[in-house]
């Protein structure tokens, strides 16, 4: 898929991936109130339920956040129940075992599969879990190559990648477009869609349990601007200047993706004094750009303010210190809907909710799980509903 392709290739898979998505609607109006009245207020249901006791929301955002991709690759989301939703879990979770920062496997995959033939349990149990994940969406491929050409849904990403192969083969045209990188790419939209989102919102939920002042802070300017039913388009996320700098604080306090994923050197080249010859892999250390005290005062502080100017309004233009969707022309294809939806899920939380640690159980904000991204530690918060 474009995640792994490179050279003409990638060019050629990504450019077609966003297009389809901008076609189908992702990120536009549709798609958003869809979001925001299927999956966000699904999960605060789920949230109000529990009536304030305590709750881990590791697993019910990943249902979450991930069915608002699934129904854009599928044509469909997966309920809780479903069995093809615990394979979809499995899989994202399969690929953080596998692909830790900091181990081998994440730079050089074959070497996973090695190590579970070699019977070791952690890598063996994550690549079942991963060739699950493929199998999935190998047969939901399948399944639609079994519908008439003529009855594929414009607005399924595997119907129109199928379109695209057939009408390039009929072409004679000289393409990458085959299964290997359909199933591909719909993998890296899950992946990329899921994981990011999952734990940045977990990250925020407990920045708020122990930043008490700022999430006071956030629930007074959405009590102000949208009341406690309003609703408020990703386009005028200005009008909640201190809660998006909230959000984009959050991306800096605790970088979710703390090493970017590797580029490839495409000619010998020298980069900060050192030679790096064509063919090495380069890897971006996000964290150490978003804790460098010479671009960030305090960096172990979490102050929203820094993304406010003097008159509190959001500084909107991109900053060269700050780069949570990676660097270069790689960057994160996803951004912009991923921030969408962040947004309409932390908004929504924060009308409804307040967050506390437990009473004998301070969040754990300073130790996370390294992998894909950074995840924090598994535990649980109190969301009460506000009076």
């Amino acid at each position: 898929g474009f995640a792994s392709n490179s050279g003409a290739e990638w060019y050629e898979q990504r450019r077609f991936a966003l297009k389809t998505l901008k076609d189908i609607g992702v990120g536009r109006s549709a798609w958003e109130s869809s979001v925001e009245q299927t999956e966000v207020e699904d999960f605060v249901q789920i949230l109000e339920q529990q009536g304030g006791r305590p709750l881990d929301v590791h697993e019910p955002l990943s249902t979450s956040v991930s069915n608002n991709i699934l129904s854009i690759i599928l044509g469909k989301p997966l309920l809780r129940g479903d069995p093809r939703r615990a394979i979809v879990d499995g899989g994202i979770e399969g690929v953080i075992m596998s692909f830790s920062s900091s181990n081998l496997a994440f730079h050089l995959p074959l070497l996973m599969q090695f190590l579970a033939k070699l019977g070791l349990s952690s890598q063996a149990e994550a690549f079942k879990k991963v060739s699950d994940f493929h199998e999935f969406f190998k047969s939901e491929m399948e399944r639609r190559k079994k519908i008439p050409p003529a009855e594929w849904n414009e607005e399924i990403f595997i119907d129109e990648y199928l379109k695209e192969m057939q009408k390039v083969k009929e072409k004679g045209t000289k393409t990458w477009f085959n299964e290997n990188n359909l199933i591909g790419s719909a993998e890296a939209f899950i992946l990329g869609g899921s994981d990011t989102s999952r734990t940045f919102l977990c990250w925020i939920f407990l920045a708020m349990a122990t930043h008490p002042e700022v999430q006071e802070n956030v629930q007074k300017e959405i009590d102000t601007v949208l009341g406690k039913d309003g609703k408020l388009p990703w386009s005028e996320r200005a009008k909640l200047p201190y809660t998006y700098a909230t959000l984009l604080e959050n991306n800096r306090w605790r970088t979710v993706t703390p090493l970017s994923l590797p580029h490839c050197a495409s000619e010998d080249t020298r980069i900060g004094g050192y030679d790096v010859p064509k063919g090495w892999n380069v890897v971006s250390n996000v964290y150490s750009l978003h804790n460098d005290p010479k671009y960030w005062k305090d960096p172990d502080s979490f102050r929203p303010e820094r993304f406010l100017d003097k008159n509190g309004c959001l500084i909107m233009t991109r900053l060269d210190s700050y780069a949570p969707f990676s660097l270069g022309r790689r960057i994160c294809p996803g951004e912009t809907v991923a921030m969408m939806e962040i947004f309409h899920y932390f908004t929504a939380v924060m009308q409804r909710f307040d967050i506390r640690p437990l009473e004998d159980s301070p969040p754990n904000v300073d130790e996370g799980v390294d992998g894909v991204t950074y995840q924090p530690v598994r535990q649980k918060l109190r969301y009460i509903p506000r009076g």
